[in-house]
């Protein structure tokens, strides 16, 4: 009975109005999905919302689809991060976000694609691109990308997260970056890209647009996140960070969570002042009262 309880509490707690921007229209092995501080189960239907985390397994794999088009393809050991400013309509801003914080990605634009595209990001090595076949791949400090066909724009995030604009990518060029030092461009993948890159990204992503017509699947509730689950995300540079203190402030109430959060906290300074806040005015406290100054001079 306290175990239903707990679900159904955590279910409650997930928000109802967010946008959709995205189906999954794949999913093989295990796919969890990261919204607001719970982490749940997701198949095959589930709308994306902005905010959202989706994470694959060792032999998990998975597909996103967009109403514009746009195609991802999660590969083994995926973590892909679609910040809360990305939408897909006519009405989106420009360069919408894309982070993927550790695996593999494929990304296949759309026809429908926004003015300014996409911008998609590693800690180490990003790209903008509106029209672009891309593969990607981040672990640890290291990114590499592979432009299989259209083009894209260099981008080099410095540690707080601003990425600045590079050379531009042609179709077949191959670069990686390890953070804090140059790109390096070639005019072919490296053989360990090759080797390491998932089989089935060899091929397109399956287009199926007529799951994003059908009804809704709800993702299950599993856990409220612990810290080791949402490290990367709270430690992610500062610029792309913004939101993370108000979506898991909540979690403070675990005290495990708290621990870690104090134990980490140079690694996200911005926690302090809500794990210590400072001390409220004395509701209350009188001023001190002065007598007032007497005359001590003799009347004439």
């Amino acid at each position: 009975m306290l175990r239903f309880a707990g679900a159904l509490l955590l279910v409650l707690s997930l928000p109802l109005d967010a946008a959709e921007i995205g189906t999954i229209t794949l999913a093989e092995g295990s796919v969890r999905l990261l919204r607001g501080p719970s982490l749940l189960n997701a198949s095959e239907g589930v709308r994306i919302q902005p905010g959202d985390v989706l994470e694959t397994n060792e032999r998990g794999i998975s597909v996103v689809e967009f109403a514009d088009g746009l195609l991802l393809g999660l590969g083994p050991r995926t973590r892909l991060y679609l910040p809360e400013g990305t939408r897909r309509s006519k009405s989106a801003e420009p360069g919408q976000a894309i982070i993927l914080l550790a695996g593999w990605l494929k990304l296949e634009s759309g026809k429908q694609a926004p003015a300014d595209g996409y911008r998609v990001l590693t800690t180490a090595l990003g790209v903008s691109t509106r029209d672009a076949k891309l593969l990607l791949h981040a672990a640890d400090q290291r990114a590499s990308l592979f432009l299989e066909s259209g083009s894209a724009r260099i981008l080099e995030p410095d540690e707080a997260g601003r990425a600045s604009g590079g050379a531009a990518l042609g179709a077949g060029q191959f670069a990686s970056r390890m953070r804090a030092q140059r790109t390096s461009v070639r005019a072919r993948p490296d053989a360990g890209f090759l080797e390491n890159m998932p089989r089935w990204f060899r091929d397109a992503l399956p287009a199926r647009p007529g799951r994003l017509k059908t009804n809704p699947k709800a993702p299950k509730a599993d856990h409220d996140a612990a810290y080791d689950e949402v490290s990367d995300l709270l430690q992610l540079p500062q610029t792309w960070r913004g939101e993370m203190v108000r979506r898991f402030s909540a979690r403070l109430r675990d005290p495990a969570f708290r621990k870690a959060v104090a134990a980490n906290m140079n690694h996200h300074p911005e926690w302090h002042r809500i794990l210590y806040p400072p001390r409220p005015p004395e509701a209350g406290r009188q001023k001190p009262q002065y007598r007032d100054s007497v005359n001590t001079e003799r009347p004439q």
